[in-house]
Formats: C-alpha cells, sequence, structure tokens
C-alpha cells in the first residue's frame, strides 16, 4: 500500500492500527478513571474502610501492573522499534499454525474489535458504580448497584480487565498478555474475597450485598466463575 507516495507494508499498517488503538484505550482509561475517582470520592466520600493484611495491601498494586505492563511496554518499544515488534517481543510470537501473514494481520485487528467491546464494559461498569468507584475499599456513603453489567456478574470490571488481555494477545499476536491474564486472575482469586468481606460487613451495605450475592451468583463469568 502506499500512502503520499511511500510504501507502507501491511504488517507495519496493521501494526499502525493496533498502536494507535492501544494508546487511544490506555490513555482514556487511565484519565476516566481518574476523574471517576475524584467524582466518587466527591459524592461518596472517603474511603472508610480498607484492607489490613499485607495481601490485602498489595493484591491491587500487582494486578494493576499485570493489566498495564504488557500495553504500556508495546506503546514504548514498537515505535521506537520503527513500527514493528522488537525481538524480545516477537520472540514471544503466537504459531501461525497453517495462517498466514495476511490472515494474521486480519485477526490483529479483530482483536482491536474486541478490545473496543472489553472497552466499552469497563466504561459502563465504572459508570454504573459511580459514588461507589474505588479499587478496592468502601466509601463512606456507598450504593450497591445491581443493574446493567452487575446484573450479570458481581464484578464487571474486573472480568473486563481479563477481556482485555485476552484482546491485547490476539492484537499483538503474542503470549506476553496472556501469562497477565494469568497473574491477573490469579490476582482475583484472593482480592475478591477480601474485597467482598469488607462490604460484606460493613453496616450500611452489608446486609444488601449479601442478598444480592444470592441474585447474582457468578463473580467474573457467567455460568462459569
Amino acid at each position: 500500500m502506499y500512502i503520499a507516495g511511500i510504501h507502507i507494508s501491511n504488517d507495519r499498517l496493521t501494526e499502525g492500527i493496533v498502536t494507535s488503538s492501544l494508546l487511544f484505550s490506555v490513555a482514556t482509561t487511565l484519565y476516566t478513571n481518574q476523574k471517576t475517582m475524584k467524582d466518587a470520592a466527591e459524592k461518596g466520600g472517603p474511603v472508610k474502610s480498607l484492607p489490613t493484611t499485607r495481601i490485602g495491601k498489595l493484591i491491587t498494586p500487582i494486578h494493576a501492573a499485570a493489566i498495564f505492563i504488557p500495553p504500556v511496554t508495546y506503546l514504548i518499544a514498537v515505535p521506537l522499534n520503527g513500527g514493528v515488534q522488537p525481538g524480545f517481543i516477537s520472540r514471544f510470537a503466537l504459531p501461525k499454525v497453517h495462517l498466514n501473514d495476511t490472515a494474521i494481520n486480519v485477526l490483529r485487528v479483530v482483536g482491536v474489535v474486541g478490545l473496543a467491546v472489553g472497552w466499552k464494559l469497563l466504561t459502563s461498569a465504572r459508570d454504573a458504580l459511580g459514588q461507589s468507584f474505588h479499587f478496592i475499599g468502601v466509601r463512606e456513603k456507598p450504593k450497591i448497584v445491581s443493574t446493567g453489567p452487575y446484573a450479570v456478574v458481581r464484578h464487571p470490571l474486573y472480568s473486563s480487565a481479563l477481556a482485555q488481555q485476552l484482546a491485547f494477545s490476539v492484537m499483538f499476536w503474542n503470549y506476553i498478555p496472556l501469562a497477565s491474564f494469568a497473574v491477573i486472575a490469579a490476582a482475583f482469586v484472593v482480592k475478591i474475597p477480601i474485597e467482598e468481606s469488607l462490604i460484606e460487613t460493613d453496616p450500611v451495605v452489608g446486609p444488601e450485598y449479601v442478598e444480592y450475592k444470592k441474585k447474582v451468583a457468578y463473580r467474573l463469568i457467567p455460568k462459569v466463575w
């Protein structure tokens, strides 16, 4: 393909689509998370209860690092390497099986669409939480949300984080996001019981949350988990 008289290979075009989509996703997620956190603090008040154990304090930074390290590394490394994956990324490429390069590029673009779906789930879940939004604590004026994605699973924000790693794996055509997926999933196994315990013991919304858990039985994946 030629753009303005410059030859652009299909691989470079695909990398351009992947990196631009990735930049939009990361930048908007960071910005809107910060804005939502500020709005939640204004409407829901400060956080009144947080985990007290060491693992409870560390688990959120652990999964946050696993969520952001692959895309941020990709956003830095690929442009610095002239718009192609550097060796330390490409050596972890998924197998081609019987796919040619064109088919793989098409699948990588499909991964971009998957990322958009995951991003939409994330934003809808975050917006639904409103004044209760926090990474693990309970605010002074909490509210149990049971509509929208919260009528399907109890932690759709976490579901979207896992879905995004799967999308990254296809977009990058790489195993690295799958390793992050495993770390994040393991972190959620530890974090969710801690977070739910904080909510259940809250005198304001604890009983309501217990009833909510009876109605929405699944944490992250309907009929599975």
